[in-house]
C-alpha cells in the first residue's frame, strides 16, 4: 500500500499534519455493520489503494451500527472497526453520524453524549482518528485543508431532548459554525474540503427528511460555513453514491459527493432535483477516492457487487 503518513498532531481544536508527495484518499461511509459487505468493500478498497496513492482515509459517519458504542472500549470498535480494515497501515479520519449517537430508535441522533465515546477511542487505535466531534488537518505537501464537522445535532429526529445546548440552534452548534467559519478564514490553501455525514444536496429519499439536508436549519448553517468557502462537501447517510454539480441551491462553486454505500446498498433516487455529475443508485456497494496533485484534483468512484467484483464507475479531473 502506498503511504507516506506522517503523524497525527492535534489539539482539541486544532490542525494536524499530514504530508506526501502526492496526497490521495479514500472516501467512504455507512460503513460500521461488521458484517460481510463491509469486508467486501475493505477488500476493494485494500486494492484501490495498492495500485494508487492511499495516504488516509475519511469516514463519513454511521461508524458503529445500529446504536452506536456503548463505552470508548465496546467490542464493537473491534468487531465494526478494527477487524473488518485490519490490513490498512494509514489512518482513517472519522466523523459522526446519527447512528453513532442514538437514544431510543437506531439511528434518531438524539444522545449526544453517546458520540464522546467515539472521540476517546482515539487514543486506544492505531488507525481511528477523532480528536474531536469536529476538528481539522492539512496535507502539506498539496496545500490542502480538510474540516471534519458534526452534522449530527442539527440532523437529528430526536433532538437532544436532554439539553439546549444541542439543539439545533443551541450553542454548540454555533460554536461549531463559528470554528469553521474561522479556520477557513484563517486557510490560505489552494484546497478546501469538508466532510461529514448528512448531505445537504441529495436527489436521494433522505433528501425527504424534514429535519434534514436543504431544510433549516442545517441548510443555512452549510450555506453560511462552506458554501462557496469548500471546494467540495463529502458526506454519507445516503446509501449510494452521488457527485453533485456546483452552482446549485444557494451553495456557489461548492460540489459535493455522497458516499455512503460501504456496508450498505439502501439508497433509493426519489427524485432529480439537484444536477448530478453521476450518481449509483443500482443496489451495489461502493466508495471513491480523491487525488490532489498540484491544481488538479481527481475523483474516482468504485462499485462492488455481491461477488466482490469492483468496477470504476466514474472519474473526472477538476482543475483549479
Amino acid at each position: 500500500m502506498k503511504s507516506s503518513f506522517l503523524g497525527l498532531s492535534v489539539g482539541l481544536l486544532g490542525l494536524a499534519s499530514v504530508a506526501s508527495a502526492e496526497t490521495g484518499f479514500i472516501i467512504m461511509g455507512d460503513s460500521g455493520t461488521g458484517k460481510e459487505p463491509q469486508y467486501r468493500v475493505a477488500a476493494s478498497m485494500l486494492d484501490t489503494c495498492q495500485q494508487n496513492q492511499c495516504d488516509f482515509v475519511l469516514g463519513l459517519g454511521d461508524n458503529i451500527y445500529e446504536y452506536g458504542p456503548w463505552s470508548k472500549t465496546d467490542a464493537q470498535f473491534q468487531s465494526k472497526f478494527e477487524d473488518p480494515y485490519k490490513d490498512f497501515d494509514i489512518p482513517f479520519f472519522m466523523v459522526q453520524g446519527n447512528h453513532d449517537n442514538s437514544l431510543i430508535i437506531p439511528g434518531d441522533g438524539g444522545f449526544n453524549q453517546r458520540g464522546f465515546h467515539e472521540v476517546r477511542y482515539t487514543e486506544f487505535s492505531s488507525r481511528w482518528r477523532m480528536p474531536n466531534r469536529y476538528y481539522a488537518f492539512d496535507a502539506d505537501a498539496q496545500n490542502a485543508l480538510f474540516v471534519g464537522y458534526d452534522s449530527n445535532p442539527q440532523n437529528a429526529y430526536l433532538p437532544a431532548i436532554f439539553s439546549p445546548y444541542w439543539w439545533p440552534n443551541g450553542k454548540y452548534v454555533k460554536e461549531q459554525k463559528a470554528w469553521i467559519q474561522q479556520t477557513l478564514a484563517g486557510s490560505d490553501a489552494t484546497w478546501k474540503f469538508a466532510f461529514a455525514h448528512h448531505p445537504y444536496m441529495t436527489n436521494g429519499h433522505h433528501g425527504k427528511d424534514p429535519l434534514l439536508q436543504g431544510k433549516k436549519p442545517y441548510r443555512s448553517f452549510v450555506q453560511e460555513a462552506l458554501c462557496d468557502q469548500v471546494d467540495f462537501i463529502f458526506t454519507g447517510h445516503e446509501h449510494a453514491l452521488e457527485i453533485l454539480d456546483a452552482h446549485q441551491d444557494d451553495c456557489g462553486n461548492t460540489r459535493q459527493a455522497v458516499s455512503g454505500a460501504a456496508a450498505k446498498n439502501s439508497g433509493k433516487r426519489v427524485s432529480d432535483e439537484f444536477n448530478t455529475i453521476w450518481d449509483s443508485y443500482d443496489k451495489q456497494w461502493g466508495y471513491m477516492h480523491g487525488a490532489i496533485n498540484g491544481s488538479q484534483f481527481t475523483l474516482t468512484a468504485y462499485v462492488v457487487n455481491e461477488a466482490g467484483e469492483t468496477t470504476q464507475a466514474f472519474q473526472r479531473v477538476f482543475n483549479k
